[in-house]
C-alpha cells in the first residue's frame, strides 16, 4: 500500500471544524468534511482545459475502496474527453427510456390507436383478450 493515502480509520476519525476540511487521498480524490460532520468524496480533475469538481458519494454510504474505483472510472472518462456527470445523466435517461418501452406500454399505445378505427365491441374484446390472456403470460 502506498504511503500517504487515506485510510477508512482516518476518515471516520476526522472531526468537524468550523470550516470545511479536506482529507487528500491522491490523484485528485479527497474527502470534504463539512462543519456539520457530513463527509463527501470528491474528485478534482481537468476537462477540456477547465477545472472540474466531481461528486463521487458520501461517507460512510460509500466506502473508501468504492470511492477509489469510481474515481478511477471517472478519470478514464475524462481521459477520453467525456464529462462523467453528463455521461451519468445520459445513461440514466437511456435506462428510463428503455423502462418506458415495456410490452404493456406498447400494447396500450397500440390499443389507443386502434380504438379510433374499431367498433366499441371489437375494441372491448381485444382489451379483454390482452388483459385476460396475453399480459398475464408476458407480463408488463
Amino acid at each position: 500500500m502506498a504511503s500517504g493515502l487515506l485510510t477508512d480509520k482516518a476518515i471516520s476519525n476526522a472531526k468537524s471544524t468550523d470550516k470545511n476540511q479536506t482529507l487528500k487521498d491522491g490523484a485528485g480524490l479527497f474527502v470534504l468534511v463539512h462543519p456539520n460532520g457530513s463527509k463527501y468524496f470528491q474528485l478534482r480533475t481537468t476537462l477540456h482545459g477547465k477545472a472540474k469538481l466531481i461528486q463521487i458519494g458520501t461517507y460512510p454510504d460509500l466506502s473508501l475502496a468504492d470511492a477509489r474505483v469510481k474515481a478511477t472510472d471517472a478519470r478514464k472518462l475524462v481521459d477520453d474527453g467525456v464529462d462523467p456527470v453528463q455521461n451519468k445523466r445520459v445513461q440514466a435517461d437511456k435506462k428510463a427510456a428503455s423502462a418506458a418501452a415495456t410490452f404493456k406500454s406498447v400494447a396500450d399505445q397500440w390499443l389507443a390507436i386502434k380504438k379510433r378505427t374499431l367498433a366499441p365491441t371489437s375494441y372491448r374484446k381485444i382489451v379483454q383478450t390482452f388483459n385476460g390472456n396475453i399480459l398475464p403470460r408476458f407480463g408488463a
